[in-house]
Formats: C-alpha cells, sequence, structure tokens
C-alpha cells in the first residue's frame, strides 16, 4: 500500500478476523506501529515512514 492511506478501521478489521475483544486489537496496532517506527527509526532516522493522516488513518511513505 505504498503511498495509500490505509484507514485505521481497514486495519482493525482485517486484524480482527480472530480476535475476542476489539479493544485489544486496537491498542495492539498501535503498539505494534510503536515498534515499528522505532525500528524504522534505527535504520533510517532522518525519514518517517509511517505516517499518520489524520481522520484517514496510515500511510506509508517510501524514501525518494
Amino acid at each position: 500500500h505504498e503511498g495509500k492511506t490505509v484507514p485505521k478501521d481497514e486495519i482493525d478489521d482485517h486484524l480482527c478476523q480472530n480476535a475476542t475483544e476489539e479493544v485489544e486489537v486496537v491498542s495492539a496496532i498501535d503498539h505494534l506501529v510503536s515498534r515499528l517506527r522505532k525500528r524504522l527509526a534505527e535504520v533510517d532516522d532522518e525519514h518517517e515512514y509511517i505516517v499518520r493522516v489524520r481522520t484517514k488513518g496510515l500511510k506509508f511513505v517510501q524514501r525518494e
């Protein structure tokens, strides 16, 4: 989904298919995105690869 904003609800729905508590999944998504951002920063701290688009969702932005 490079360059495409993926709505958080779409991410939630995809990951909630087998979950019993949606609240747990939402919290897990936030935690995992945070961890992924930290890992990416270890490799390249001058670029933000995962961008939160306010009221829309998340977007992966490839470095040019």
